[in-house]
C-alpha cells in the first residue's frame, strides 16, 4: 500500500482546477527544491505543499 497523493486528489482537496494546481506545484517545488513537481506526491510532500499553499493563497486557489 502506498501513501502517494495524486495531483487530482490535491486539486479536489483544494477546490482548484488541475491546471491551477500544476502552476502552484511548479512554484512550490521550484522554491523548495529547484526541481519539477512529481506526478504523485508522498503524503509528507503533500502536507508540506498544503501548508505552503494555505500560507501563500489561503486554502483555495
Amino acid at each position: 500500500m502506498t501513501d502517494d497523493v495524486s495531483r487530482i486528489d490535491l486539486a479536489r482537496e483544494l477546490g482548484v482546477h488541475e491546471h491551477v494546481l500544476r502552476s502552484h506545484l511548479h512554484e512550490y517545488f521550484g522554491e523548495q527544491t529547484g526541481q519539477e513537481a512529481p506526478e504523485a506526491l508522498t503524503r509528507g510532500q503533500a502536507d508540506g505543499f498544503l501548508a505552503w499553499h494555505a500560507t501563500r493563497y489561503g486554502t483555495a486557489g
